[in-house]
């Protein structure tokens, strides 16, 4: 998996917005209007949280 790219996230939160608005459209249309990946867009409609919500599980570089 990519790493987080927070103007792609953007990206698809405004897709997901127009998608809302405008349930009638494709999902590949939109998806090429905002430029994301399609089926990591339907992931995100369908409720996967990206990937910066993961924790870290090594809790030998954990400050505490």
């Amino acid at each position: 998996m990519a790493k987080f790219d927070p103007e792609e996230e953007k990206r698809m939160a405004q897709a997901s917005d127009f998608y809302t608005r405008n349930p009638h459209v494709k999902k590949s249309t939109i998806a090429r209007q905002f430029r994301v990946k399609l089926r990591l867009w339907k992931a995100r409609l369908a409720g996967r949280a990206p990937q910066n919500t993961k924790g870290g599980l090594n809790k030998v570089l954990n400050p505490d």
